[in-house]
């Protein structure tokens, strides 16, 4: 279970560093403690402690019936503090830039493939008038560019996912913000920052990638640069020694009821309580997960509401199969709607992201990883694919990418999808197939066809899951498209 801060450390850290980075400058007033709370999907006990604790700090002024203000002011901070901030974390800050290197290229080329035709013919204008900017303008403009289009994406992660990396990267914070650009600018193959939106605007995918790979390359070179040099300069300053890099996503999914909804629908989909079975005894339960007994009904009575589960008073609560006509009550519920989005969003961030970190896991999937492999691959109701997973993530050696894999893979629940299918898991030979291609793959040294089938394998439960959700009336799911063909 998580633990009960993790939300007010979320909105700290979030809202601390847009002040120190100036993203929420001096003077900027902040919005109502309400809007605040819908933005963060947060109750208002634990906004009025986030921002007690800023006003402590000296980072905002707060005064009764009036909006908070911050008074932090970059312009007074000293050479040292700013030095420190970034010095401290110098090794997760160039893992960060590693991880957009791998990551950022193939979403924003699939968020442009997905762009609206309309939308795309507004920066084609932007475009042509690029010529006349000076070069710092050019680069406003692109990571204007850059956010727009992930919001064309349909997606409802990338854009916190592009945020998280972003601010961890701590560019703002680096004493000479002028010279990081210039060596960004003048890295190598790295053109222009309208080479870059050329590039997204033609929907050609390599080239887009190609491109934005050389860019992401030139931002890692430059931080790299900055970090020797003010290394050099502030040779005391030593490092913290552990990653700071956080992506929680989960927003109201971090209450404990939900944690033990979604373990439960996942061991009921793969088999672990067989439709027809009793759920243990409430005080087992509540043990097992180390909550109270409310927290375990109110789990008990979300489980009853989206059809998984029936309760009877002196029996227990008995699991059932969830029927179409309970998804269709289900998606008139606001918030189970935006779960079953989120989810639908998972995957498809996962079947652009896990090629990438295949490629990285790949080297490391010792002889051991595939004997193991091999023998579960052998059973009919092992869960092969999730072997997979598990292992590509287990092997990453990047910190930020294990962290994001790990935290969308808390939103993919695996057997909510094998609940669908008439026998759970060992009904789907589709996946099945799949994942035994992909580990011949991968005991074949072929990494790029591992990493395309572990894709495909997304893309597959995507289909599936979406079609499903869009015929029980969720037409939303409709903008979240598969990313690549299945063939």
């Amino acid at each position: 279970m998580k633990n009960k801060q993790t939300l007010f450390q979320r909105v700290y850290d979030d809202l601390h560093e847009q002040i120190v980075t100036e993203r929420l400058a001096c003077g900027t007033v902040l919005p109502s403690m309400r809007m605040m709370c819908d933005s963060y999907h947060v109750g208002i006990r634990t906004m009025k402690d986030v921002m007690a604790r800023l006003r402590e700090e000296g980072y905002i002024r707060t005064e009764e019936r009036k909006h908070a203000v911050v008074i932090y002011d970059k312009g007074i901070m000293d050479k040292d503090f700013a030095a420190r901030s970034v010095l401290e974390y110098k090794t997760c800050i160039l893992d960060v830039c590693e991880t957009m290197f791998w990551i950022m290229p193939p979403i924003f080329s699939f968020s442009a493939a997905v762009c609206r035709d309309e939308e795309m013919k507004k920066w084609e204008t932007v475009l042509k008038n690029m010529y006349r900017k000076e070069p710092a303008v050019r680069t406003k403009i692109l990571l204007s560019f850059l956010n727009q289009f992930l919001e064309q994406s349909g997606n409802f992660l990338v854009r916190d996912l592009y945020a998280s990396l972003e601010l961890y990267a701590k560019m703002p914070l680096f004493q000479n913000y002028e010279e990081l650009e210039t060596l960004i600018l003048t890295y190598n193959e790295f053109n222009s920052a309208k080479w870059v939106m050329e590039g997204l605007v033609s929907r050609d995918g390599p080239e887009t990638e190609r491109r934005l790979g050389i860019m992401y390359e030139a931002v890692r070179y430059g931080i790299g640069r900055q970090l020797y040099r003010l290394s050099r300069e502030f040779p005391d300053i030593q490092e913290k020694g552990s990653s700071v890099f956080t992506f929680d996503i989960r927003y109201e999914r971090n209450a404990f009821y939900m944690q033990i909804v979604r373990d439960l629908i996942d061991k009921i989909g793969a088999g672990v309580y067989r439709v027809g079975a009793y759920l243990p005894p409430e005080a087992v339960l509540a043990e097992n997960y180390g909550v109270c007994i409310s927290t375990v009904r109110r789990a008990l009575a979300m489980l009853n509401e989206i059809g998984f589960a029936k309760t009877y008073n002196a029996k227990g609560t008995k699991v059932i199969w969830q029927e179409d006509e309970s998804i269709r009550q289900c998606m008139k519920n606001k918030n189970l709607k935006m779960e079953t989005l989120l989810y639908l969003s998972s995957l498809q961030l996962m079947a652009i992201i896990i090629k990438p970190a295949a490629v990285l896991a790949f080297p490391y999937i010792d002889e051991t990883d595939k004997n193991s492999l091999k023998a579960r691959s052998d059973h009919a109701e092992a869960l092969l694919f999730e072997d997979i997973i598990r292992c590509v993530t287990d092997r990453q050696t990047l910190p930020p990418l294990k962290i994001i894999l790990e935290s969308i893979g808390e939103l993919i629940i695996s057997g909510y999808y094998y609940s669908m299918l008439c026998d759970g898991p060992s009904s789907d030979e589709t996946l099945t197939v799949m994942a035994k291609e992909a580990c011949g793959y991968l005991y074949a040294g072929d990494v790029s066809h591992f990493s395309a089938h572990l894709s495909k394998c997304y893309c597959h439960i995507l289909n599936y899951v979406r079609d499903y959700m869009i015929k029980c009336g969720l037409s939303e799911a409709k903008k979240i498209v598969t990313p690549y063909t299945i063939e």
